[in-house]
């Protein structure tokens, strides 16, 4: 057996590169995989505000329906409690429909 001298002129040192079409079909495909989950989440969120919402719309008719209230009287009510709340933290002034100026300062 004879013995071929060889010689070895470079290496390249790394990994394979698939085509620029194959990447570019990654690329694509993480960012539906990406927007699907993205969907999935705003939909769960979405659920899980609707259930709140709900829940919090039973516990408020309950509680006019206990305290004995009209759904009128209710939003009235609800109004008035806003109204406080923001007279709370500055100086307000309300004009009442059939009724004189109303003036609330902040304490």
């Amino acid at each position: 057996m004879k013995k071929i001298p060889e010689v070895l002129l470079d290496f390249t040192l790394g990994k394979a590169n698939p085509p620029d079409s194959i990447r570019n079909q990654r690329v694509l495909t993480a960012q539906e995989q990406q927007r699907i989950i993205t969907e999935q989440q705003t939909k769960l969120a979405e659920d899980v505000r609707k259930t709140a919402e709900t829940a919090r719309a039973a516990a408020d008719n309950a509680y006019r329906e206990a305290i004995g209230l009209s759904p009128e009287q209710f939003i009235q009510l609800q109004q008035i409690n806003m109204q406080r709340d923001v007279c709370l933290k500055t100086q307000c002034t309300f004009v009442a429909q059939g009724t004189s100026v109303i003036v609330g300062a902040a304490k």
